[in-house]
């Protein structure tokens, strides 16, 4: 949610909010179905309408907020900002309408609908949202290696290698439903074959995803440095180019201001020059007046009465 705010160049940046989010609000699910799974096993605890709502309602933000995450890192995804809201918004409600079709065909009580529900979710959501997910982090490995950060783009695999788990893997053993394959697959027989419960693939899933990502996201401290960098170099550029004009400036008003000079010079010249013409009519002293005008008048002058 921190690296969320980065003014970046990669695709990727724009998409961290909502996977953030996914983070926090699955993760208060996660807590909260532990709490209740502890509770049922050791004071024969059973899940109330406020309570099973509440963790639903969780699972279901969580999981669209994954699928907003991979709508996001779509190819053209940014010509169309907000397009993703409606997309998922009419995943959310074709989950709706399956839970009451379930709840509607098979007449279930309401523990069989929370459970349905749960199902489908996962099934309608999490598995899509996940799948989308690592193949939008695989394609923006192309972006990484692109600016010659393949090192961060190894991170991204492997973050998506662990979204498929959790995901794909990870979400396929759920409590068991009225809802098929859950019946066979769930999470006891999850427990009876591999000896531990799902919860702890998704965990060991979820703290891979946490590490891959953190070290992909280091990337950002990367490209703010070369970033930072090419702004110094183009002030500097800037800089020099400026201080070139200032000086091609100053060469330019030093020679309009000798040719000013000059000009001056020679209209004084002209003047004191029609002065003398017009002063006497006696041909010698015109001629030497007119003759010592000249010699004062410019600089290196050689001249001489013919």
């Amino acid at each position: 949610l921190l690296e969320s705010g980065r003014a970046s160049e990669f695709r990727f940046a724009r998409a961290l909010r909502p996977l953030a989010l996914f983070g926090f609000v699955h993760g208060v699910h996660e807590w909260f179905e532990m709490f209740q799974i502890f509770a049922v096993r050791t004071l024969a605890y059973q899940p109330g309408p406020v309570a099973e709502t509440f963790r639903l309602l969780t699972l279901l933000a969580s999981f669209l907020l994954l699928l907003i995450f991979g709508v996001r890192l779509l190819p053209g995804a940014e010509q169309r900002p907000g397009r993703e809201v409606v997309q998922v918004a009419l995943m959310a409600l074709l989950w709706a309408i399956a839970v009451a079709f379930v709840a509607w065909q098979y007449d279930a009580t309401w523990p069989q609908i929370w459970a349905a529900a749960d199902v489908l979710a996962r099934y309608g959501l999490a598995i899509p949202g996940s799948a989308l997910a690592a193949l939008a982090l695989i394609r923006e490995r192309h972006d990484f290696h692109a600016r010659g950060m393949s090192q961060y783009g190894r991170s991204l695999l492997w973050a998506a290698v662990a979204f498929l788990v959790y995901g794909v893997f990870g979400q396929l053993f759920v409590r068991s439903s009225l809802i098929f394959p859950s019946q066979t697959i769930n999470s006891a027989m999850f427990l009876r074959i591999f000896g531990i419960p799902i919860q702890l693939l998704r965990t060991v899933s979820a703290l891979a995803i946490t590490v891959a990502l953190g070290s992909a996201l280091r990337a950002f401290e990367l490209e703010s440095r070369l970033r930072l960098a090419r702004a110094n170099k183009a002030r500097i550029e800037a800089q020099a180019a400026a201080l070139e004009a200032q000086q091609r400036r100053a060469n330019e008003v030093e020679a309009l201001n000798v040719r000013l000079s000059a000009t001056a010079t020679e209209l004084s010249a002209m003047v004191q020059l029609s002065h003398i013409l017009t002063s006497t009519i006696d041909l010698r002293r015109m001629l030497g007046s007119a003759l010592y005008q000249i010699v004062h008048s410019f600089e290196r002058a050689c001249c001489s009465i013919i």
